[in-house]
């Protein structure tokens, strides 16, 4: 959890933070079985805390712990509309949003950019730094917008997530985005759609598969080691050049 939502301490998890954890889990195709583990492993966590007086309740206990039949959600990505009431809503964490749509980086690796993570070579921008979640290597080509955006930025990219809370913000600010005349519209319109900060990553594979972008090299832009990641979004298309599609 610390590295998923980039957190400091245990009062910050909420129990949205856990369901959005179980929901990328089942994405990326653990089983029910492994989940329950997580879950399990959260409530004695948590409630551990709660008996030492850490945090006030357990931001597990109304969790729901996948049954053995329950199949991967359908992953959702924006559309043009979704997108442009992000941009328009946004605020400060505009730019950050619009970093993820282009590149399809994990929030977790875009909170702590900076300039010194990208290199120009043959006049394309790319991103060069190994992942916070498994600490491989990642080195590909960025798009002209993604570039425009570091090259705008001073030293860190999206220095507002220096201070603490500003993880949680953003994904309330994403939430409110989508508000409408009622109260709380933009947190049920999300949930019901199962809009998470990930959805940016899903959408990004999403707009490379319309534009025929094989599998395989989208499988390198998102920095899956395997297309069987990859493959929850299109099936194979032939092999091609990688920065042919930035």
């Amino acid at each position: 959890l610390q590295a998923f939502f980039s957190i400091q301490n245990v009062n910050e998890v909420t129990t949205e933070m856990i369901t959005e954890f179980k929901s990328q889990l089942l994405l990326d195709k653990l089983s029910p079985k492994t989940v329950n583990k997580y879950i399990t492993f959260f409530r004695g966590f948590f409630q551990f805390c709660t008996a030492n007086q850490w945090i006030k309740s357990n931001p597990a206990d109304s969790t729901l712990i996948p049954n053995m039949k329950e199949t991967t959600p359908e992953p959702h990505h924006f559309s043009n509309g979704e997108y442009k009431l992000i941009l328009e809503n946004s605020q400060e964490y505009t730019q950050f949003f619009e970093f993820m749509y282009e590149t399809g980086i994990r929030p977790t690796d875009a909170y702590f950019l900076t300039k010194k993570d990208f290199y120009v070579e043959n006049n394309t921008m790319y991103i060069n730094i190994k992942f916070r979640k498994n600490n491989k290597s990642f080195n590909v080509p960025i798009s002209k917008i993604a570039r425009g955006i570091v090259e705008n930025a001073k030293t860190n990219l999206f220095p507002m997530f220096q201070s603490a809370g500003a993880g949680n913000k953003s994904r309330l600010t994403l939430k409110r985005c989508f508000n409408g005349n009622a109260q709380g519209y933009g947190k049920r319109y999300c949930k019901k759609r199962g809009i998470v900060m990930h959805t940016f990553r899903h959408t990004f594979a999403m707009r490379k598969l319309a534009a025929g972008v094989p599998l395989d090299i989208i499988a390198q832009l998102m920095g899956h080691s395997k297309t069987r990641m990859t493959e929850l979004y299109a099936r194979y298309i032939p092999k091609t050049n990688l920065i042919d599609y930035i």
